[in-house]
């Protein structure tokens, strides 16, 4: 099977949905492809699946196809793609397939009422002059929402501006009714800082990474990121790009410098306030000065003993 063996392939294709099967999920063709763990084509990939397949190795099953209607989740908000009638594959190992994929279509549809609820604040945050971006991650990312999950957010900002912005988004959620309920703010990156932490550049948070969905990109922000995070080719190669290195050098005057230590001072101000509160109320922490990573519940350590 061209350079690898039919063994190698079967063995990574069976990896990548025991990653998903964690998460009660079972992948497409598109998905696992992009996340095999070295480069082959989609034909070689495909015809691995069908002999698979045909040696009762794997099963396929089909989304039932349905006429949804979105409402009011039109572009640029129609995150939430529910690919029905396309094929998802599971190893027959793992039980109750077909009723599995009946509710991988279900949490699909509850995450659409989730992001419904949720639209009205991101349209607010894109009023914020210190956001960049926001990305939908985690399972809404996946469309996999089940109930009692909210939407994780991930939330670029401006230069020096992580703090204070950190501050509005909460407060605004607050008032909203949201903070808590359906919405998860649980990271924040400085735009100067895009780079995945290097103990964090982890098969999870590849994933994450690229499963991640914009619903406000400014300056091409989300591009950048993709960009600068080179080591997920190592772990997915499937996902390379031909674009060259995003990062552009700027000159700036000596008033724009003078401007940028005001609004680190006084970010540095927010921080104080805020600080204190995640400490007592988070447990997986990762906080550095442009960069936090604020979770209750750490997937990486389960993903570890899997």
């Amino acid at each position: 099977m061209n350079a690898y063996s039919t063994k190698k392939v079967e063995s990574a294709i069976k990896k990548v949905i025991h990653y998903y099967h964690f998460f009660d999920y079972a992948p497409s063709f598109e998905l696992i492809y992009l996340f095999f763990p070295f480069h082959i084509s989609k034909k070689t990939l495909q015809d691995a699946l069908e002999n698979m397949i045909d040696n009762h190795k794997l099963l396929s099953y089909n989304k039932s196809r349905r006429n949804m209607n979105l409402g009011h989740l039109n572009d640029p908000f129609d995150i939430c793609h529910l690919s029905f009638g396309i094929s998802l594959y599971t190893l027959p190992q793992y039980s109750m397939p077909v009723q599995n994929i009946k509710k991988q279509e279900e949490r699909g549809v509850y995450t659409i009422k989730l992001l419904q609820k949720v639209k009205p604040y991101i349209i607010l945050l894109r009023k914020i002059p210190f956001v960049r971006m926001v990305t939908i991650t985690g399972s809404a990312s996946m469309d996999n929402c089940k109930k009692n999950d909210d939407i994780d957010l991930l939330i670029i900002t401006k230069s020096k501006s992580l703090w204070m912005t950190r501050f509005f988004c909460v407060v605004l959620a607050k008032i909203m009714r949201l903070y808590g309920k359906y919405v998860c703010l649980n990271m924040f990156f400085d735009e100067s800082d895009l780079i995945i932490p290097k103990q964090k550049q982890t098969i999870y948070i590849g994933h994450e990474l690229l499963q991640m969905k914009p619903v406000i990109n400014k300056n091409n922000t989300y591009e950048r990121m993709i960009l600068d995070n080179k080591w997920i080719y190592s772990l997915f190669p499937n996902t390379r790009s031909k674009s060259q290195n995003s990062k552009v050098k700027y000159q700036i005057s000596f008033v724009a410098r003078f401007m940028l230590h005001v609004k680190q001072l006084i970010d540095n101000i927010f921080r104080t306030l805020q600080l204190p509160l995640i400490r007592k109320n988070k447990t997986a922490l990762l906080i550095t000065p442009t960069q936090l990573w604020l979770f209750r519940r750490d997937f990486e350590k389960k993903l570890r003993k899997m």
